[in-house]
């Protein structure tokens, strides 16, 4: 009986022995693969009109809304995705911060009830107003990124157009925070505005960029949106970020081999 117990005893221990080993050979540098089920994403589509919309663009309001809903993967990560792209959905369709909207047909019939009073008030008013919202879901590493363009036309000076994008961790739903990964803030920082500047130069065919001319006169700024990408770090201005809505967006990639030792992921 003690032989058969000193055995038992040798395999759980020569067990465990082999179990440390394997757990100490893993990368802790290693980001964690998702748990459960793969996250899934469907596209959603959305149509409304309003006003009499006779005419295209005359007399009529169009609201288009193409954008990805995830419906698989780790609870978590689909709601804090669901939720971004809902949040940026309702502010592109109607902009008026009213916290009592939460879906995006209330939205619309918020926006198009306006666009009758505009009709009804101004018998000759016959702009058309035009709202649409292209949305993509890209999967890098253990993260979703999610991308949401809006263009907007309601009758101002000129078409409005923005991006926003978010990062989420496939595991917790945690969207990803540029700060977050940053290990040196002054390299980063040079590196980024020299991109910056060599993006602006190519696009328009400079000779050279001076920083002031941009960010309203307050220095190099980060912007709002990035996107993690298999090749690098994807940086975008939106227009009025950087510069007025005449100079446009700035957009740009650093490759991972030029963070390195500036940024942890």
């Amino acid at each position: 009986m003690t032989k058969h117990l000193n055995f038992v005893t040798l395999l759980l221990g020569m067990s465990l022995l082999f179990s440390c080993k394997n757990s100490e050979k893993k990368d802790p540098q290693q980001p964690d693969e998702p748990k459960g089920e793969p996250i899934r994403f469907e596209m959603q589509s959305f149509t409304k009109k309003g006003g009499t919309c006779k005419e295209d663009h005359v007399k009529c309001v169009v609201i288009k809304l193409n954008y990805p809903l995830a419906v698989a993967g780790v609870e978590q990560a689909r709601n804090s995705i669901n939720q971004f792209v809902n949040r940026m959905s309702l502010e592109a369709v109607h902009p008026d911060p009213d916290q009592s909207i939460k879906d995006i047909d209330t939205a619309a019939e918020k926006l198009i009830g306006y666009y009758q009073e505009q009709l009804n008030d101004f018998p000759d008013y016959e702009l058309g107003w035009e709202i649409d919202v292209d949305g993509n879901a890209e999967i890098v590493d253990n993260y979703a990124v999610i991308t949401l363009s809006a263009y907007s036309n309601t009758g101002g000076a000129h078409p409005n157009h923005h991006i926003s994008i978010a990062n989420f961790n496939l595991n917790s739903g945690k969207e990803l925070k540029l700060r977050e990964i940053i290990t040196d803030a002054k390299a980063f920082n040079e590196l980024a505005q020299k991109r910056f500047i060599e993006a602006r130069i190519s696009e328009y065919d400079l000779d050279e960029v001076d920083i002031n001319d941009f960010f309203f006169g307050e220095g190099f700024q980060l912007p709002e949106n990035f996107a993690l990408k298999k090749e690098g770090i994807f940086f975008y201005y939106n227009p009025y970020e950087a510069a007025p809505y005449a100079l446009g967006t700035t957009e740009f990639t650093i490759a991972y081999k030029d963070l390195k030792d500036i940024v942890k992921l």
